[in-house]
């Protein structure tokens, strides 16, 4: 294990490299420009901007980590060495969180130095507070992207995964929730942990008030996340030793893919759109999960199971959409 941790560590050195050399030219050039006082009002220090990283880097890394499971050739040559696949895959996971944990790290610690020589009117205790919470957000974002992407045969079937599951659980709890207020439902959205708790930590540094629902319903979110990643993380390495080479680049029929993501965003996404009286997105609701019918089985003429299950989602959506829409619920 460490002599293949230590060989996939070397091979992404040039990596780390070029996230942590982008890192800092993005965070030196942006401090250049950064006024913290305006006519004697104090600005928020900027630590939205290591909050950004962490998006792009719990996403990107994963997505370039495990494409592998992609290539068949890949695979088979890896599956053919004489070591454990747990061993693979928990060697490519922790080298993947070593090029997330330290470009970021870095850049933090510049970005953390320039506010305590430029700045003086903040409790710097919560953006050392705010680097770990970064941390954790963007492990449970890297674990969920990692379980998510995977579940796909192809790169392109992959980013279609990524994009429902950031979603849908907003939409989900904007219904259950009985309320299609945005705001409500605003920290469900994969990313939005990250600026919530910019906004938290920007003010208690500041000394302001934070009302405790803004607090509570940001941590339930936290909670709910994390939870969903360790699912996701046993699942995965319980799974890795039924996975078939042969299935790569074929159609993705996982049950946490097309099979199950196209009936829940038809059902939410159409109470939403006709709880919100938007006809118009309802009607692109309606166009758009047949065409990822289209795409999942890669033909525009949808087999009569699929357009069964199409038609039935379509009809409970709609009529707890229309009881919303009329004022009934």
């Amino acid at each position: 294990m460490r002599r293949l941790l230590k060989y996939y560590f070397k091979r992404r050195i040039l990596n780390i490299s070029i996230f942590t050399l982008i890192l800092l030219a993005v965070t030196i050039s942006v401090l250049l420009n950064y006024s913290f006082e305006y006519n004697g009002s104090i600005y928020y220090a900027p630590i939205s901007m290591p909050a950004i990283f962490m998006v792009v880097l719990a996403t990107i890394v994963p997505i370039c980590e495990f494409s592998f499971k992609m290539n068949k050739t890949n695979i088979d040559s890896l599956y053919s060495m004489p070591i454990k696949r747990s061993k693979i895959h928990l060697s490519r996971y922790i080298i993947g969180i070593s090029q997330i944990v330290i470009p970021f790290t870095i850049s933090y610690g510049v970005l953390l130095v320039w506010i305590a020589v430029q700045a003086n009117y903040y409790d710097y205790s919560y953006f050392i507070g705010f680097y770990f919470l970064l941390l954790l957000l963007g492990l449970i974002t890297y674990t969920i992207v990692i379980f998510v992407y995977t579940r796909a045969n192809t790169i392109f079937d992959g980013i279609i995964f990524l994009l429902f599951y950031a979603v849908i659980l907003e939409f989900v709890v904007s219904v259950v929730r009985n309320s299609v207020d945005a705001i409500h439902a605003w920290n469900y959205f994969m990313y939005s942990p990250f600026f919530t708790f910019c906004y938290i930590f920007n003010e208690k540094s500041l000394g302001n008030f934070i009302d405790s629902y803004t607090i509570t319903n940001a941590c339930i979110s936290i909670l709910a996340y994390f939870i969903i990643s360790i699912v996701f993380a046993i699942i995965y390495f319980k799974d890795i030793y039924s996975e078939m080479p042969e299935n790569i680049s074929q159609k993705s029929t996982s049950w946490f893919g097309y099979k199950t993501i196209i009936p829940i965003a038809e059902v939410f996404l159409s109470i939403y759109t006709l709880a919100n009286y938007s006809i118009v997105l309802y009607i692109l609701v309606v166009v758009g999960s047949y065409f990822l019918y289209v795409i999942y089985q890669r033909n525009f003429k949808i087999r009569m199971n699929n357009f069964i299950i199409y038609i039935a989602s379509l009809l409970l959506g709609t009529g707890i959409g229309l009881l919303y829409y009329f004022g009934a619920l």
